[in-house]
Order: structure tokens, then C-alpha cells, then sequence
């Protein structure tokens, strides 16, 4: 347990909320947003209906963050009360769909400031086809680029980018409130404000899409779930900081939002697929140039962070045998996930072929709500069969209203989705059916599959030659844990001997003790350094 004085206090923990979510969205659903709402009063309002409900999951996922603190996130939430499948299912929707589905978008909106940038769109890209393919090329050398970052050197360039988004992030927003500020002062343009819900959209399927993209920008409203042991007094600490940091990232945005209707007319926002570049073309004269350099360096802050995260979340499922051993597998010089990387960003490339920004944002929408609608179900089978978890005796309770209104919230989006609009819940269907076969045929206690070894065999074969292919190409070795500790029970177990198996360069690392600190069971597992023919016996 960390020491008191290294604990996160109040304020730490609102800044650490603001600055997890404060990001790359507010540059890229405006547009979308207005176009699903129809006029500036009932889009104003989405954003704040948006804020209340990251407020609501926020308080929900605490209560789950705190109650089982173990790392994994909704996978090992729904793991916790043994929805095995389940898990397995979203576990799946969250490697192949939602982490790509992410970087997509980000990449996507990164080539589409650049075109704006230079006017290529303009001055020598009148082709619309020649668009299309020139967009798609700055797409991928963008996503590329970060690939080999993420392979290299995460600590010296990686992390450099990351503080430089950072900044570039405050600065455009700081660019755009002064600029509207001095722009209202000085020539009071208020005309988008004269009819507020003029021309509004009320059908269900535009509202959901408007809110699709407006829950988008408050992704991350989670993260402290993931550091709930390095939060001082987090019974106090978590709900305030939940309610201040929500409360700070929905004024920043309102703000930012009013600073783009002061100085553009609603039509222009609305057709706008870089808003901050017609923002600063129509306000900042010369200075109109810097500000999609500017974006260009808070869209890879955000490429890098979600490549980063991504990457470990598809290493971690490897690693435990849940997907394809090959992904598991670790540069030795910088431990980097390489196989991991380079597989997220194929897929990304590959799902930007599918859809434009906004045809994205909805199917990644449509994917995470429904996961987040599973774990909702998940906490209020633990509250309503709470002998039967092992819970943490420090968890944070919400009322019971909360979970059951949020989950409310995360049905009604998925299902006005798929009675409506099947065309963007088929993807997100399409792969949990897919994971749902893979789980009963192959990771299941009672698979058929044990009934045919020789099947079984030559799976692992394939299994092995692709793991062999992947340790040359990509210069690595393959971590696993050994499957005798793959256990999904809480319950402390016996402490193990120290056994360690080489297969080729196929590390497995078992269980090396588990103890019990303030009623919290945590694994911790020791590495040994061993030589790549080295063989301990296993008993």
C-alpha cells in the first residue's frame, strides 16, 4: 500500500478527472453534434445532458473500482460474479472494436486538419476519389508515425509527446475563450442565440447520435477506478472529486462551445469537419496558421495515450490466455508491447475504411454502451446477491437509483440503436456473436473440443508456428502466465512453489504469493531472469 504522504489528496484527484477527459473531442464532434440536435438551444443542452451522465457512470463505476479492486476493468468486473462468457465477449468487443474504433477517429480528425491546414482540398485535391485516397495516406503515415514511437521510445518520445498535447491543449483552448471573449466585447455577435431551439431535432435516432458524440468528448470519466489505492480517505475524496472535475471539464467545454457560436453562425459549425480551423480562419488573421499545428499536436498527444493503453489492454488479454499467444508478446529492451501495438493500429487503419468521423463515433458508441450496460447489470446482481462476492470493506455505496437510472440510460441508447439504425449495431453484434463461438469452442471447461485432441493439437501448432513467426519479425519474447493460476475466484488461494516454465521463448510466470492487506486480496508475482534454455521442472 502506498505510504499516506505519497496518497493523492482532493484536488489531485479533480485535476487527474479534468485532465483525463479534456482532450482531443472537443475538436471533433461540434459539427456532428449540432447536425443531430438542429439548433444551438437543444445541442447546448445534449452537453449537458452528456455531463450528467459520465457524472452517473462515474459515481457507478466507483462504486465497482472500489468494491473489487482488481485490474481489468469491466473484464474483470463481470469476471468477479463469473460471467465468464460475458466477459470474455466484451473483453473481446474492446480489443477488436473500441480501442481501434478510438484511434480511428483520432487519426481520422488528425488527416483532416492537416488537408485544412495546407488547403490541399482547395488548391490541388478537387478530385473527390483523390481526396478520399489523399486523406487515407496521411491517416496511416499519422498512424504509423505513433507505431513506431510506441515501438522505440516510449519513455524519451512517447512521454515527450504527451506533455507537449498537453500543452498544445491549452493553448487552443485558452486561443478560442479569448478570442470570443474579445470578438463579444467588442462586436456583441449573439445572432446564433436570437431563436435557441429553432429548426431542433427531436426524433430518437438523431438525439442518440448526438449523444454518442457528446459522451465521447467526457470519455474517461473512469479513470480513477484505476488508482483507487493511491486515493487518500477515497470514501470522501472520490465522490467529491467525481462531482468537482465534472462539473470543471463540462465549463470548459459549455465555454468553448459558446466561444464557437459567438464568433461562426450556426450553419458553418454544423458543416464543419475541423471547426477549430474555421474558428481560426474567420478570428485570428494571420495567427489563423498555428492553430491546426496546434490540434495536429493535441490529436497525437491523444493517438499516443490511446495507443498506449490500448496496446497493454490487448498484451494483459494475451498474456492470460484469453486471445492468441503472439500478442503477448515483449520487446526485451524496452518491454513494449510490439505485437500488441502493431495489431491495434492494422485494425484501426483497417475499420477507417468503414465510415466517415461521425459513422465512427456511433458504432464506437453503440459498442461501449452496451459493454458499460452488461457491467451495470453485473453491480446490481452484486448488490441484490452480496453474500455471495467477496467485496472490499472500504467500497464507496451510491443509491440504488443511480446504477438503475444509468443503466436505464445505456438501454435506451442501445436499444433505439438497433430497432432504428441496425446498420450501426451490426458491427458491435457481428463481433460479439463471433467471441461468443470462439469462447464455447475454445476456452470453455466443457468445449467439444476435448473431445478431439487431434483438433486440438493442431490449433496449438498454429499457435506455436505464429507465435515463433512473431518473435523474429517484431525482435521479441512471449510472456504468459501459467494456466494453473488463471483463476477468477477472489479467494486467496494456497501459496505455490516458485515454478517457472520455458517453452522456446515462451516465458510462463506463475503465482509467486498472495497476501491480505485491509481485507483487500492482491496477487503480486515475482519474474526470475532466466537464460533462454534454461528448463525448471514442474512438478
Amino acid at each position: 500500500m502506498p505510504h499516506s504522504d505519497n496518497k493523492m489528496g482532493r484536488w489531485g484527484a479533480v485535476s487527474y478527472i479534468v485532465g483525463n477527459i479534456v482532450g482531443s473531442g472537443i475538436f471533433i464532434v461540434p459539427g456532428s453534434m449540432l447536425q443531430n440536435t438542429g439548433s444551438v438551444g437543444l445541442f447546448l443542452i445534449v452537453w449537458l445532458l452528456s455531463a450528467a451522465v459520465a457524472t452517473l457512470g462515474a459515481y457507478c463505476y466507483c462504486e465497482l473500482g472500489t468494491s473489487i479492486r482488481r485490474s481489468g476493468g469491466d473484464f474483470a468486473y463481470l469476471t468477479h460474479v463469473r460471467w465468464n462468457a460475458i466477459a470474455f465477449m466484451f473483453m473481446s468487443i474492446g480489443c477488436v472494436l473500441i480501442y481501434p474504433l478510438m484511434l480511428a477517429i483520432q487519426a481520422e480528425t488528425t488527416a483532416e486538419y492537416t488537408v485544412q491546414a495546407f488547403r490541399l482540398n482547395e488548391n490541388c485535391l478537387n478530385n473527390p476519389i483523390l481526396l478520399f485516397i489523399f486523406k487515407k495516406l496521411i491517416f496511416s503515415l499519422f498512424a504509423l508515425f505513433m507505431m513506431f514511437i510506441n515501438f522505440y521510445s516510449l519513455r524519451r518520445v512517447g512521454a515527450r509527446f504527451q506533455i507537449a498535447g498537453t500543452i498544445a491543449k491549452l493553448l487552443a483552448t485558452t486561443l478560442i475563450v479569448c478570442t470570443a471573449i474579445y470578438i463579444l466585447i467588442s462586436k456583441g455577435q449573439l445572432q446564433n442565440f436570437s431563436s435557441p431551439f429553432q429548426n431542433s431535432k427531436w426524433e430518437a435516432m438523431s438525439l442518440v447520435n448526438a449523444f454518442f458524440a457528446g459522451l465521447f468528448s467526457y470519455d474517461g470519466w473512469d479513470v480513477l477506478n484505476f488508482g483507487a489505492e493511491e486515493i487518500e480517505n477515497p470514501k470522501r475524496t472520490m465522490p467529491f472529486a467525481i462531482l468537482s472535475g465534472m462539473f470543471c471539464v463540462t465549463s470548459i467545454y459549455i465555454v468553448i462551445n459558446l466561444s464557437f457560436l459567438v464568433v461562426l453562425d450556426a450553419d458553418t459549425v454544423r458543416d464543419s469537419t475541423a471547426v477549430a480551423m474555421v474558428f481560426a480562419q474567420q478570428s485570428l488573421g494571420q495567427f489563423q496558421h498555428l492553430m491546426p499545428f496546434i490540434i495536429i499536436l493535441v490529436m497525437m498527444g491523444a493517438m499516443n495515450g490511446t495507443i498506449f493503453t490500448a496496446s497493454r489492454y490487448l498484451f494483459a488479454a494475451a498474456r492470460s490466455r484469453q486471445i492468441p499467444s503472439f500478442l503477448a508478446l515483449l520487446n526485451p529492451e524496452n518491454d513494449s508491447p510490439r505485437a500488441s501495438i502493431f495489431a491495434h493500429v492494422l485494425m484501426a487503419i483497417l475499420f477507417s475504411f468503414i465510415g466517415d468521423t461521425n459513422q465512427l463515433i456511433n458504432y464506437l458508441g453503440f459498442a461501449q454502451w452496451l459493454q458499460r450496460g452488461f457491467t451495470m447489470c453485473a453491480l446490481l446482481w452484486i448488490r441484490f446477491n452480496f453474500n455471495n462476492f467477496i467485496l472490499h470493506p472500504d467500497a464507496i455505496k451510491t443509491p440504488i437509483f443511480m446504477p438503475i437510472i444509468f443503466l436505464c440510460v445505456c438501454l435506451s441508447l442501445v436499444g433505439i440503436t438497433i430497432i432504428q439504425e441496425f446498420s450501426v449495431a451490426k458491427f458491435g453484434l457481428l463481433v460479439l456473436a463471433i467471441a461468443f463461438l470462439i469462447y464455447f469452442v475454445f476456452i470453455w471447461e466443457n468445449t467439444l473440443l476435448n473431445r478431439f485432441p487431434i483438433f486440438k493439437q493442431f490449433c496449438y501448432l498454429i499457435n506455436d508456428k505464429l507465435a515463433s513467426f512473431v518473435q523474429i519479425i517484431l525482435n521479441g519474447k512471449i510472456e504468459l502466465f501459467n494456466e494453473e493460476f488463471q483463476n477468477n475466484d477472489p479467494k486467496i488461494i494456497e501459496e505455490k512453489e516458485n515454478k517457472i516454465k520455458i517453452t522456446g521463448n515462451i516465458k510462463i510466470y506463475p503465482l509467486k504469493e498472495e497476501e491480505k492487506i485491509n481485507g483487500d486480496y492482491k496477487q503480486r508475482r515475482r519474474r526470475k531472469s532466466l537464460n533462454k534454455n534454461e528448463l525448471t521442472k514442474i512438478n
